[in-house]
Parts: structure tokens; sequence; C-alpha cells
């Protein structure tokens, strides 16, 4: 004769599974805002009850799914950035998860487990491409700028790509995007912020500092001649490309040397001014 099974209640709760995404009742529970009370769940504070099997204490010690780590992982972590990155170029924020998935071969759970949420998703994308256009400006400047013996080539060399990595065709449709979801995603906009700007600019800045302190440059506000500097290679290409028209190549370039040019004329030393003057036009004439 079979031994009948314990009663729903009687056998415990059922734990999720590693990484899974709870429901939100579920979560409330483990949050400790829901109490037993004679086999029903019962909201803290909140006179209805729920007519649930009974979790015991021990629930509320679980610790929240952890992201997969591994290589494995990371490879799946990568194909799902870089999907959504594909989908979100050409259907905007309104793409399903269900679509990045497929894109990245992967199962929509795959997608939560890593992320946990549509606006995490997308706030990681906009870390990956930032970080993926600042990457070569950041190690010119930290390598050769901050010390620099040639310091307009240097200076040219960085801004060039600074320009390169943020004004390609695919960062201004992204930023465009996410300018566009401030509303709705403020915290795309914090993202953006933070992995560019805010990631970027004290990089240079320390750059100018220690070239001031070494006697090339007189800065006195540093912060100020980063936007000063930004202005005058960075933002035109941002503005026009922004609206679908794209400065040309040569033209970028000119704006990069005269940006340059026009940022050490002010706060370079007057005797090394005029002897990098003077290099440039016997580089012009020969």
């Amino acid at each position: 004769m079979r031994t009948p099974l314990p009663r729903r209640h009687e056998q415990g709760p059922r734990r999720p599974e590693s990484g899974a995404c709870l429901p939100a009742a579920t979560s409330d529970r483990l949050n400790g805002r829901y109490s037993c009370v004679g086999g029903r769940t019962t909201r803290t504070g909140d006179r209805r009850t729920r007519s649930e099997a009974c979790f015991v204490p021990q629930i509320a010690n679980v610790e929240p799914h952890r992201i997969p780590t591994g290589a494995r992982a990371g490879r799946k972590r990568q194909a799902i950035v870089d999907a959504a990155r594909r989908l979100l170029l050409t259907e905007g924020f309104d793409v399903s998860m269900d679509a990045v998935a497929a894109e990245a071969g992967v199962s929509k759970v795959t997608v939560y487990n890593h992320f946990g949420t549509k606006q995490a998703l997308f706030m990681g994308v906009v870390e990956a491409e930032l970080d993926r256009a600042l990457c070569e400006p950041v190690r010119l400047v930290t390598s050769k700028l901050a010390a620099s013996e040639h310091l307009r080539d240097d200076l040219i060399a960085a801004c060039r790509t600074w320009v390169a990595g943020l004004a390609a065709p695919e960062m201004l449709m992204l930023r465009n995007l996410v300018a566009g979801e401030m509303l709705r995603f403020p915290e795309l906009g914090e993202a953006w912020h933070a992995h560019g700007p805010q990631r970027f600019h004290p990089v240079i800045a320390e750059a100018l500092r220690r070239l001031t302190e070494a006697g090339q440059l007189a800065i006195d506000d540093v912060e100020l001649a980063v936007l000063q500097l930004s202005g005058l290679v960075v933002s035109p290409n941002l503005v026009y490309g922004a609206y679908g028209r794209p400065l040309s190549k040569r033209l970028t370039e000119r704006l990069v040397e005269a940006g340059v040019d026009m940022f050490l004329s002010f706060y370079q030393h007057q005797e090394l001014a005029q002897d990098g003057t003077a290099a440039t036009n016997m580089r012009k004439t020969t």
C-alpha cells in the first residue's frame, strides 16, 4: 500500500532555481513583507490575506540570484549585449526581450539572469558602447599626452581618436536614442554621462594638470579647459551628426587641428606657443 504524499503545505516551500526571476509576491515573501498565519499568507500591515502555501521562516534568508560568471557566461553576456545593440539601432527601445534572446541565440531566462530588467540591459548596451568608443582615447592620453614632448602632435592624436569614437555613425544613433528616451528611462542618461564625460573628462583633465605642472601649459581652471577643448573638436560633430548630416572626414580633421591650435594659443606659454607655431609653419611649407 502506497504511503500518501504529504500535503503541499507540509512539504515546505519550493525553492526557486538558481538565477530564476521571482514573481513579485514571491519577492515580497522573501523580503519579509508577508507573514504566515494559520496556513495563510498575510501581508504585513494589510488586512487582506492570500490563500497560498505556508512559507517557512528560513526562506527569508535566501540570497538574491547572482549574475552568471565564467568564460561561457561571459560569451553569452557579450552575445546578448551585441544583439541588443543591433536591435536597438534598428527598432528602438520598444524591442522585446524575446527578440533580443532570439537574436543572441539564448533563452529569455538567460537574458533576465544576466540583466534582470529591460532597463538594465539597455544600460549595459550604453556602457559597453561608450567603453569601446573611449578605450583608445584613454590609452593615448594616459600613455603619451600626460608626459608629452610633442604636445601639439600628441594632443591632435588624442582628439582625433576622441572624435572618431563618439562621432561614429552607430554611436550617434545610440546617442539620439538615449536622448529621445530620457523621459521614460532617465537612468540611461545617467549611464551615458557616467561612462562618457565622467569617464573621459577626468582622464584628460589629469593630463592637462600634469602638463601645467611641467610648465608646458598655463591653465588655472582645468575643468573649464576640458569643456572648451571638447567644444572645439567634439561638439560640432555631435551636433551635425545628430541631424543625419555628419561632417566630412576632411572637415572633421580640419576642426581637430584648428581646435587644438586655438586651445594651445590660449593656454600654452607664449614662448612655447611661438616655437610650436614656427614648427607648424615649417612643416606646411616643406
